[in-house]
């Protein structure tokens, strides 16, 4: 299953500094950095900020595979972040350890205002693909999950934006694309009137089991990463940021994919999510 995207070039800085595959192990564990992203089609229509720079590196976004596009789809403000190779096979257990391959990339995305407006984050959305079945009996061996992680930053030079806190998901019995959205809770925090903002994250992908696959980003050209933000046109009396804002608790949505809750714990539960992010159904893990 290989992933294949066209790419757009509205606003587009392509940068990157490639790494070397990694042992499966825990995917990502520690993060730094973040910001997530959603999916409609790319527009042509510009956006009142552009991208000014992109680093980007790891076994997830190899050199020339990373495209950060500053765009205005529907009237919405967005920054997008496409992502050609970042996905992850599963392999046949060696022994009794459950084996894989695991991706990791770490970017940082600056983003400069039109004069006289100011930068505010309101959603993140990642969005991939997922294939991934059969019995997660660790002691036997068998783990057959795609782990997804990440964590995420957005702030400008005095600090007025958010973090939010280290997630990660694990993808089960799933064959679909995926939605992982989360939101800044109907808290605002705009940066300085005409000052850059940093976009950061550390993301990660790990997958155990044969035949098994899951990738961030690998539909089509709808986006891995979606940001969407607001922006005001400065005035005299607005007051200065508010600081930076904690998002705090997991509380990330799973769109149309199942996903195992209570890892390392004995009372593991898989709940199964639409389309919407509705709980299809909830089970306790029958490979505890």
């Amino acid at each position: 299953m290989t992933p294949r995207r066209s790419f757009l070039a509205t606003t587009i800085v392509a940068l990157c500094a490639g790494c070397g595959s990694a042992a499966m192990d825990d995917g990502v564990t520690g993060v730094d950095d973040g910001v997530p992203g959603g999916a409609t089609p790319l527009s042509q229509a510009s956006a009142p900020f552009a991208v000014t720079s992109v680093v980007a590196a790891g076994s997830g976004c190899p050199a020339g595979s990373v495209d950060a596009i500053a765009h205005a789809p529907g009237g919405a403000q967005r920054l997008t972040l496409l992502f050609e190779s970042f996905n992850a096979n599963g392999s046949a257990r060696v022994g009794t350890r459950a084996v894989g391959e695991s991706r990791a990339c770490q970017f940082t995305v600056e983003l400069t205002p039109q004069p006289g407006y100011q930068i505010a984050l309101d959603r993140v959305q990642m969005r991939g693909s997922v294939d991934v079945f059969g019995p997660r009996d660790t002691r036997r061996g068998i783990n057959n999950v795609a782990k997804i992680s990440r964590e995420l930053f957005f702030n400008d030079a005095t600090n007025s934006g958010f973090t939010f806190p280290f997630l990660d998901r694990y993808l089960v019995n799933s064959s679909s694309t995926y939605t992982i959205e989360e939101d800044t809770r109907g808290q605002i925090s705009y940066a300085q009137c005409n000052a850059r903002v940093s976009v950061r994250a550390r993301l990660g992908l790990a997958v155990t089991g044969a035949n098994n696959y899951a990738d961030i980003g690998g539909i089509d050209q709808n986006g891995a990463l979606d940001f969407n933000l607001l922006t005001r046109a400065c005035t005299g009396n607005q007051p200065p940021g508010t600081g930076i804002i904690p998002i705090s608790g997991d509380q990330a949505t799973v769109k149309n994919a199942c996903v195992l809750r209570g890892v390392g714990t004995s009372s593991r539960t898989e709940v199964c999510y639409g389309p919407n992010g509705e709980i299809l159904s909830t089970r306790p893990d029958p490979d505890v």
